[in-house]
C-alpha cells in the first residue's frame, strides 16, 4: 500500500475510536525514513498528539501481544478461504469482533466488557476537528528531537526532505550533524564537537507544507518527505 494512504485508514480508525496517546510501528516504511528524520506520516500524526513507539529492530517479543493477535486473527479469517480483498476484509473484521466482544477473556467476560475503554479512547477526533486543532507546534517539537548525520557533498550541501541545503564548501566530504530549531524554524549545522558551523532557514518545515506533504493522492509509493 502506498504510504501516502495510510492517513486515511488511520483517520477512520480514529474517528471511530478516538486518536490514541501512541502508536507502537515496526522501523519499516510509512513509519521510518532512510535518512533518519521523521517522515511526513510521524509530522502528520506529532500535530494530532499521537507518538510513535518504534519495536527494537528484529525483536519481536517487543510487541508480542500485537503479533499474537495478528496470528489469531490470521487463523480464524482463514485468509486461505477468501476470494476478494473485500471478503478477506469481512472476515478480518468479523474475527476482531469476536475476540473483542465475544470471545471469553476473563471469568467468561468478553475484552470488551472487562476494558471498556477499548471502545474509544476519550480522545477527540474527525475531520473538522483536525482542521481546527492541528497542532504545527507539535509537529516542529517532533522534529526538533531527531539529530542526524549527513555527509556535505562537493558543493557544501546536504539533503534535506528533498532539497539542497548549503553548508559550506569549508566542510565539503565531512559529516555534519544536522537538528531543526523549532523556535527559529531554521536547519542547525554542527560538527562532531558540537560547534555550530550554520543555520539555513527551514521554509519546506510549515503547516500548509507538512498536511500538503501528507495528502492521500494514491500517486507516490515513497513518502512525500523523504
Amino acid at each position: 500500500m502506498p504510504p501516502a494512504l495510510t492517513p486515511a485508514f488511520l483517520r477512520e480508525a480514529f474517528a471511530a475510536r478516538g486518536r490514541p496517546e501512541a502508536l507502537r510501528v515496526d522501523n519499516g516504511t510509512p513509519w521510518v525514513s532512510t535518512g533518519g528524520m521523521p517522515t511526513a506520516l510521524e509530522l502528520w500524526l506529532a500535530g494530532l498528539g499521537v507518538r510513535l513507539l518504534r519495536n527494537p529492530p528484529r525483536r519481536p517479543q517487543h510487541n508480542g501481544v500485537v503479533e499474537r493477535s495478528q496470528g489469531t486473527g490470521k487463523s480464524w479469517a482463514e485468509p486461505w478461504q477468501c476470494q476478494s480483498a473485500a471478503r478477506l476484509q469481512a472476515r478480518v473484521d468479523e474475527a476482531d469482533r469476536r475476540q473483542r466482544e465475544s470471545y471469553p477473556f476473563r471469568q467468561g467476560r468478553s475484552r470488551m466488557q472487562v476494558y471498556p475503554e477499548l471502545r474509544h479512547s476519550g480522545r477527540e477526533y474527525s475531520r473538522r476537528w483536525e482542521r481546527s486543532h492541528w497542532d504545527m507546534a507539535l509537529a516542529r517539537g517532533a522534529l526538533a528531537e531527531a539529530v542526524v548525520g549527513r555527509e556535505v557533498d562537493q558543493n557544501g550541501c546536504v539533503s534535506l526532505y528533498s532539497r539542497n541545503v548549503y553548508v559550506g564548501r569549508p566542510w565539503a566530504r565531512t559529516t555534519v550533524f544536522v537538528r531543526y530549531d523549532p523556535q527559529g524554524g531554521r536547519w542547525m549545522f554542527s560538527d562532531a564537537h558540537g560547534r555550530l558551523l550554520q543555520h539555513q532557514s527551514a521554509p519546506e518545515i510549515s503547516r500548509d507544507s507538512v498536511l500538503a506533504l501528507t495528502a492521500s493522492d494514491g500517486r507516490s509509493k515513497r513518502d512525500p518527505l523523504d
